[in-house]
């Protein structure tokens, strides 16, 4: 700002002073005009040049020195009485000799020219920095006043005047320096101080400590911030809390089928059970039932990191869903399940973009899961649709049911509202955690909710092509 300010100081300055100087030099008017006025021309002027001076000093426009440094000597009047008629005073008894010349001062930029710009008495300054005032009588221009326009400061009044300022703003500008720093430092402390604990809480987080939370007040930008640092935290923590529940259901997962196995062969080696086909086919249950559960912890771990592939092409959904159901049509009749298919006039054409495999293994897992988890005698209904711009495919059975507050679990890992009926169907808990993964995975969605045949409705929507 201080160098802006003095930059600014010594452009107004010079203006100032080239507009003080056309000032001045527009005093001379009346004298040049008064003169071209009796004369009728600018000869007497142009072969008295001592006269221009004498109208300069008379204007009060200062003469600058000459080489030594002197002012230059008064001009005396001319002999011819030119100077008595003109009313500039009687002639001087010391006036020099024509012939006897003064030594030539510095003349000052300032000229007189004809009407035709052509010189008549002064000194022309530069054509860069030539400024032309013009005279005139009766409305005619007659000549010209030539000055020269400056393009930096001279004159040691207006040096030092330019001086005094700048010291006087750079003074200031430390003194603003100096207040600003001190003012800035309880500032910022008063800033910093919400913005402390919040720092604490990240680095509490960033070392595994996900409990600390920041005591977010107010409704300000720094407390947005704290409400979402804690919501950092609260979701690292949930996170933590699922990874160590995910381990424990793992490792209970993978530890029965292995115990089992291992008390069967250890049961045959000691001889309490006879080594023959039945105890071999029990073993060979649990290893497929084992298999099952890494395969499926491989595809839910898969598509959580994004490994897991898709081939997309342009699939009829409607003739998927149709097979898949006369697919299960045989096994509900041997389970004594009735299975119906209700599809929409709309729907009988459905075309969407996804994974041949994949969608039919979601198919395959709900409606596995239907025949599985449902009372015998009962029913499972299948209706397709379409919907907004989406294919709808809702699968509903019969009781049992699922608490309402558990409808949104039964897609989480390893998560089965009867934590018994494993053992008895052989299921991970990880079908519908998979089948979640590849519909969200073809940009669409899925949820359950309460069947009007007293089970479980589940719901997928697709978009379609």
């Amino acid at each position: 700002m201080t160098m802006l300010a003095q930059w600014r100081l010594d452009v107004s300055l010079l203006k100032h002073v080239n507009q003080r100087a056309q000032a001045e030099y527009e005093t001379l008017l009346e004298p040049l005009t008064a003169f071209y006025r009796q004369t009728g021309s600018w000869q007497g002027l142009k072969q008295h040049p001592r006269l221009w001076r004498q109208m300069k000093q008379e204007a009060g426009i200062q003469e600058q020195l000459d080489s030594n440094g002197r002012p230059p000597p008064p001009p005396p009047p001319p002999r011819n009485g030119l100077n008595e008629r003109l009313g500039f005073g009687p002639l001087s008894n010391g006036e020099r000799p024509r012939d006897a010349r003064p030594r030539r001062p510095v003349g000052l930029p300032l000229a007189v020219l004809d009407k035709d710009k052509q010189f008549v008495v002064g000194f022309e300054p530069r054509p860069e920095h030539r400024q032309y005032i013009p005279i005139e009588l009766r409305g005619n221009v007659i000549g010209y006043i030539l000055y020269a326009k400056r393009d930096r400061l001279m004159d040691d009044f207006d040096l030092d005047f330019s001086q005094e300022l700048s010291r006087y703003l750079w003074l200031i500008a430390i003194i603003m320096v100096a207040l600003s720093a001190i003012l800035a430092l309880p500032f910022a402390q008063f800033l910093l101080k919400p913005i402390r604990p919040i720092v604490n809480t990240i680095g509490q987080l960033a070392q595994g400590n996900f409990s600390d939370r920041v005591n977010a007040k107010g409704k300000d930008e720094i407390s947005q911030v704290a409400q979402n640092v804690n919501q950092l935290a609260q979701y690292l923590e949930e996170n933590e809390q699922q990874r160590k529940q995910w381990l424990a259901n793992i490792s209970h997962e993978l530890r029965t089928p292995i115990a089992v196995m291992r008390g069967e062969l250890e049961a045959m080696l000691d001889g309490v059970r006879k080594l023959d086909h039945e105890q071999i086919a029990s073993s060979h249950q649990e290893v497929m039932h084992l298999q099952r559960l890494v395969e499926d912890l491989y595809q839910l771990t898969s598509s959580d990191i994004g490994a897991l592939s898709y081939q997309f092409q342009h699939l009829d959904f409607s003739e998927l869903v149709e097979e898949q159901v006369s697919r299960f049509q045989s096994m509900m009749d041997k389970a004594q399940l009735s299975l119906r298919f209700q599809i929409s006039p709309r729907a009988d054409d459905l075309w969407v973009e996804g994974d041949e495999q994949r969608i039919t293994q979601v198919i395959y897992n709900i409606l596995q899961n239907a025949m599985k988890y449902t009372n015998k005698p009962g029913e499972v209904r299948v209706s397709l649709s379409e919907k907004n711009q989406h294919a709808l495919l809702v699968i509903e059975d019969s009781a049992p049911g699922v608490k309402t507050d558990e409808l949104e679990k039964i897609f989480d890992h390893l998560y089965r509202a009867d934590a018994s009926r494993n053992r008895k169907t052989g299921g991970s808990g990880l079908g519908l955690a998979i089948c979640k993964k590849i519909v969200e995975g073809h940009q669409g969605r899925i949820w359950a909710s309460e069947s009007s045949l007293g089970g479980v409705k589940i719901s997928i929507e697709l978009p379609l092509v």
